[in-house]
């Protein structure tokens, strides 16, 4: 059939999806051509076809790259369906001091002989974070905080850990002191050909500002996401799945499989041996 006279929007379960002979969601398709994502109603129509699929024992929703959608756009979903997005950014901050333990335990390195930058304009990120460090590393810097949370911060640091953190006013002048990075802003006001070569950044923002740094011959340890085996034997979901999907899938803890950098999956340990290998090249 020619594709001019297909409709834009066919609502269609294509499949479901089973683990452990329950079912425990489906597969579907609502749009059979690319809709325009500015035209509110195409927005309406979607709604309408996710509507036409949803179940009442239906909750929760994803969607592939929503990090690309208008952040309005999926709220008018939630709004509309009373379905939710289920971020991954739990089961991400679970993760990170398996992380830094092991990238710095196949760099043969200890991980607090080198100080950490945390970057985030969340409060409560800031203190997830250093609660989870805290057993492996004793010095902490942030940035990105209001002015106005910093004292507030600084004092639920020390009142929960004994810790002092740092929060300079001026990073740039120090940035090439930090080994490890942690990043959740969006965007990130720093020098970035001033950060030192090697460092370890965990960038679990949406967009990615630090990923330039990859390109460059600075040969840094970045991680973008972290993937988890989906063990569930559906054709349309891989193996390894993204941390939105993981915990859309029902799961609210677990130790991820691989890491995803700059669109390729690796194990931890073949993608250090990667960057090493690319540096022994440089």
């Amino acid at each position: 059939m020619p594709n001019f006279i297909l409709p834009r929007f066919k609502p269609k379960i294509i499949d479901y999806i089973i683990n452990d002979n329950i079912n425990i969601g489906k597969i579907v398709g609502v749009n059979l051509k690319t809709f325009d994502i500015m035209n509110l109603k195409h927005w309406d129509l979607f709604v309408e076809g996710i509507l036409k699929l949803k179940s009442d024992e239906d909750t929760r929703i994803y969607i592939e790259d929503t990090n690309k959608l208008p952040p309005e756009f999926l709220k008018t979903i939630e709004e509309s369906t009373g379905l939710i997005f289920s971020s991954g950014d739990n089961i991400r901050m679970q993760n990170i001091p398996d992380l830094i333990k092991n990238i710095y335990k196949y760099k043969s390195k200890d991980c607090n002989t080198v100080d950490t930058l945390i970057i985030s304009a969340n409060k409560e990120k800031i203190i997830d974070v250093i609660k989870l460090l805290i057993a492996r590393i004793n010095f902490f810097t942030v940035i990105g905080l209001e002015d106005s949370l910093k004292d507030e911060v600084y004092n639920e640091v020390f009142e929960y850990t004994g810790v002092s953190i740092f929060q300079p006013k001026n990073i740039d002048k120090i940035i090439k002191n930090y080994g490890t990075i942690i990043n959740f802003n969006e965007e990130v006001n720093i020098e970035k050909r001033n950060i030192r070569n090697e460092c370890v950044i965990i960038d679990f923002s949406k967009t990615k500002p630090l990923k330039s740094l990859i390109d460059t011959n600075k040969n840094v340890f970045y991680v973008e996401d972290i993937y988890f085996k989906s063990n569930l034997q559906n054709k349309m979901i891989d193996t390894y799945v993204n941390s939105d999907l993981y915990v859309s899938l029902g799961n609210s803890e677990g130790t991820f499989d691989k890491i995803y950098v700059n669109g390729d999956l690796y194990t931890l340990s073949s993608y250090i041996k990667n960057v090493t290998r690319i540096r022994g090249r440089i």
